[in-house]
């Protein structure tokens, strides 16, 4: 740690080494107990990405507004489910560190189900579909074979990129974005919508450094808060509009009762019970994301609340966030 302080107080440094030098500093800080420093690092770190990566939250929201807007006034009830084909889909869906990862992970653990991970193949199919000019088509003038195109490329592209026989993951975590036309081009998915108290959720995706050009809110507290705002619009809309759109997982109700959770999933999912997937840590699929090493640990309930240490540091997330349901 001394060597990385040294190293840190000369100007000279590259700009985005010292701002990774800062995330280290920062989870050096919080593992060696040095709490009240985390934010010596972290803040200035956050702050040396942004500038790396300029970012307008009030762009953001008006795009999803708008693409909300698309689906406000049609009826998706006309849309069914399904009993799962040769092709049925798992959707594993949720914001960054909400514990999405770890519930993939559990149902991938299953014998008939191949883990995707974050497969990123649908979504921006299905906003090109819809996009139009600056906005997006309503959903209802989309036509029968416009979905079974959207339906079939996606099936296409998910074959070449896994190995599976009808059941598989796909971790994208904006599927929760296009819930209803998922429903719409294929009925026979299944949705798993995961929640984490926003402001653990919040804090992790904040002290992390994701690939350049993704998640590029990441790097301001306000900007996190207005991102799940924009969250809980989406979810509250697809509870009115699509009731049945996905099953809900709460992570924090996971980890303190795995085996009824986990039976609720897999009868969401549409799959049989299997003891295997009580034992995910034994899974040992390729995983790609931040989780990738929370993920092989058995269940632990330390990361709940654990935003409570570093109030202190966190008052501009606290304070847009507001009142947390």
């Amino acid at each position: 740690i001394a060597a990385m302080e040294r190293a840190w107080a000369k100007s000279a440094l590259p700009k985005r080494s010292r701002a990774h030098l800062g995330f280290a500093l920062a989870k050096a800080m919080e593992d060696s107990g040095q709490g009240d420093r985390v934010f010596t690092y972290l803040h200035p770190a956050n702050q040396a990405i942004r500038r790396a990566f300029p970012f307008d939250i009030a762009d953001r929201e008006l795009q999803l507004d708008r693409l909300l807007d698309a689906f406000r006034g049609y009826d998706f009830s006309r849309h069914t489910p399904t009993d799962p084909d040769d092709f049925a889909p798992i959707f594993v869906t949720g914001l960054p560190r909400s514990g999405t990862t770890l519930v993939e992970q559990i149902i991938s653990a299953h014998p008939e189900v191949a883990g995707g991970g974050e497969m990123a193949l649908l979504f921006r199919a299905a906003t090109g579909l819809m996009t139009k000019g600056s906005g997006y088509r309503p959903v209802g003038s989309l036509t029968g074979a416009e979905l079974d195109d959207l339906a079939s490329g996606y099936e296409a592209r998910a074959r070449k990129a896994l190995s599976f026989q009808s059941r598989f993951t796909d971790k994208s975590i904006q599927t929760d974005l296009i819930a209803g036309l998922v429903r719409m081009a294929l009925p026979q998915a299944r949705i798993i919508l995961v929640h984490r108290d926003p402001r653990d959720t919040l804090f992790s995706i904040y002290k992390n450094v994701f690939k350049p050009g993704q998640h590029l809110y990441a790097y301001d507290l306000r900007d996190l808060a207005r991102i799940y705002r924009m969250h809980q619009k989406f979810t509250a809309f697809w509870r009115e509009a699509l009731p049945d759109a996905f099953h809900e997982v709460r992570y924090e109700t996971l980890i303190a009762n795995p085996e009824p959770e986990t039976a609720k999933i897999l009868k969401a999912a549409n799959l049989p019970w299997d003891d295997a997937c009580l034992d995910f840590t034994a899974n040992r699929r390729q995983v790609k994301t931040l989780s990738a090493h929370q993920v092989r640990q058995p269940l632990y309930a330390s990361s709940v609340g654990a935003w409570q240490k570093y109030e202190t540091g966190l008052e501009d997330l606290l304070d847009e966030l507001g009142e947390v349901e």
